[in-house]
């Protein structure tokens, strides 16, 4: 065989080599969607469990990262030696039914199976676990607690309730009193409602701002009406009152105190999170959810090299 033979016949198998490779690649190959220290999460492990987790593909990047974020503290919990232990998985599980038929009825509405139940159960447990264990020590000063009731004292303002009993009805009423609104018989075109210690809020959602600022505005006691609004007509009558008040610090302590627990324990945890990112060495890559195989394989080729040879 001469040299250019064998020189085409080198080409033909190159050729043959490449296209091989590319159709493989084309049919193989899954791209990367995020990196935690030696855990390597791709497209098709994703496919498996985005159902317990998304709804749309419109929140999947979002979803996609709070599985990546749960990984993250699960590889953690993992160092740790935190684990969830068989009764508490099992006192989880029969929330959803004491009998496997009981779950298998509940869980086919959240389309998963008892199964992938177990595993979501075991993972949310070391979560938890592992964010009780980083922000056991965080603490909340009676300073912070006092400086928090004096700078939000609005959210600890008891709004004033009153007792209305009012009529609505789509004509006037002759001869309306405090004695005959009470015995009116309701129809079809006209009710008598009797409201007890409501707030002016409540009553916004039942009848409107207007009619609503009517019954807040009242003396009591005193039978106001008719009031014209749209095409009704009201009568209102408030029987009893309690004032607005600002509770005393004393009586929301507790309630504080667990705000700011939980706010401050959320931004402890939320700075550890970050730190952990860089310690795994934590890469996602929400872009190659799109990606063909074949893109995918090149964008993730400098990646699948530096996870080779660590």
């Amino acid at each position: 065989m001469n040299k250019k033979a064998q020189m085409t016949i080198g080409c033909v198998l190159l050729v043959i080599a490449v296209g091989a490779s590319a159709l493989a690649i084309s049919y193989l190959y899954h791209p990367i969607l995020y990196v935690i220290g030696e855990k390597v999460v791709r497209t098709n492990d994703w496919q498996h469990i985005k159902h317990l987790y998304i709804t749309n593909d419109q929140e999947e990047e979002k979803m996609l990262e709070m599985r990546s974020l749960e990984d993250l503290v699960v590889t953690k919990g993992k160092e740790m030696n935190i684990k969830a232990n068989p009764r508490e998985i099992q006192t989880q599980l029969e929330q959803l039914g004491k009998t496997k038929a009981e779950r298998a009825k509940a869980l086919s509405a959240l389309n998963m199976s008892e199964e992938e139940s177990v595993q979501s159960i075991r993972r949310s447990t070391i979560g938890f676990k592992v964010k009780k264990a980083i922000t056991g020590n965080v603490k909340v000063s009676e300073q912070e607690m006092q400086q928090f009731y004096t700078h939000h004292q609005q959210a600890f303002v008891v709004p004033m309730f009153r007792t209305v009993t009012y009529i609505q009805s789509d004509h006037p009423l002759p001869d309306v009193n405090e004695n005959t609104m009470k015995s009116l018989n309701p129809s079809s075109r006209m009710k008598v409602v009797r409201q007890e210690l409501v707030s002016f809020e409540q009553m916004k959602g039942e009848v409107g701002e207007t009619i609503a600022r009517n019954m807040f505005r009242a003396p009591l006691h005193e039978l106001q009406g008719p009031i014209k609004e749209g095409p009704l007509y009201y009568w209102i009558l408030v029987e009893n009152e309690t004032q607005e008040e600002v509770q005393a610090y004393p009586q929301v302590k507790k309630k504080i105190y667990s705000t700011l627990l939980m706010e401050k324990q959320n931004q402890y945890f939320q700075r550890w999170l970050e730190k952990q990112k860089e310690v795994q060495d934590y890469q996602i890559y929400p872009e190659h959810l799109a990606a063909t195989k074949w893109n995918g394989f090149w964008e993730d080729f400098f990646i699948n090299i530096r996870l080779l040879v660590k």
